[in-house]
This record gives structure tokens, sequence and C-alpha cells, in this order.
């Protein structure tokens, strides 16, 4: 695993974006977000916010994700076809190959700058 492998170097990877910071590039100027994170003594209430929403999210996608057998059976074992069917899209289309968008890259830098924050 290459998580188990960056845990022993000095430089960590980032466990939402599994880039190390050797490989990983600087945000340009103009992006919304900061491009360092302050020490604890700067960090304002709204960033602690951010964070605490940023971690809370991660946290319910991973529930909902080890969740989903168990809520595909009880659809399926009580007729819930549409239901089922959803679940076995959903995690179908989470396994596809797809193009990082504007949309992805602004998640991912939001977990990168606001999840240390929290």
């Amino acid at each position: 695993f290459p998580i188990f492998r960056d845990l022993r170097s000095p430089h960590p990877t980032n466990l939402f974006t599994m880039v190390s910071p050797s490989t990983s590039t600087t945000p340009p100027a103009s992006s919304a977000f900061p491009t360092r994170t302050p020490t604890s003594a700067h960090i304002s209430a709204f960033d602690r916010f951010l964070g605490g929403f940023a971690v809370t999210g991660f946290i319910l996608i991973w529930l909902s994700s080890a969740l989903s057998p168990l809520l595909l059976f009880l659809s399926v074992s009580n007729g819930y076809a549409s239901a089922a069917g959803f679940i076995v899209a959903v995690t179908v289309a989470a396994y596809l190959p797809w193009e990082h968008g504007p949309i992805s890259r602004f998640v991912g830098r939001f977990y990168n700058v606001y999840h240390p924050r929290y």
C-alpha cells in the first residue's frame, strides 16, 4: 500500500489526494484558497468551522460507503428496486475513470486547505 510506505517517509502524502509534497503543485496566486496553513494561533473561527465541515463530510461519506452493502441487501430483500438500482449506479460510477474537472479540483483543494485547520 502506498499509504504505509509514505508514513515512513519524511514527507507523508496528503491522504485526500495521495500526492506527495514533492509532486504537488502550488495553486496559482489567483486561487480562492490560501497557499499555506497558518499556525494554530492565526486560524480564524470560520476556518476552523470549514475544517470541521470538511472532516465531518469526509467521515459521513466514508460511513455511507461502508453501509452501502447493507443498504443494498435491505433494499433488494424488501423489494425497493429503485433504491437498489440507485446504489448500484452510484457504486459503478465511483469506479469509472472520470476526468478531473473543475468541481473535483475544487473539492480536492478545499479538503487540502481546510482539513488541517480543524
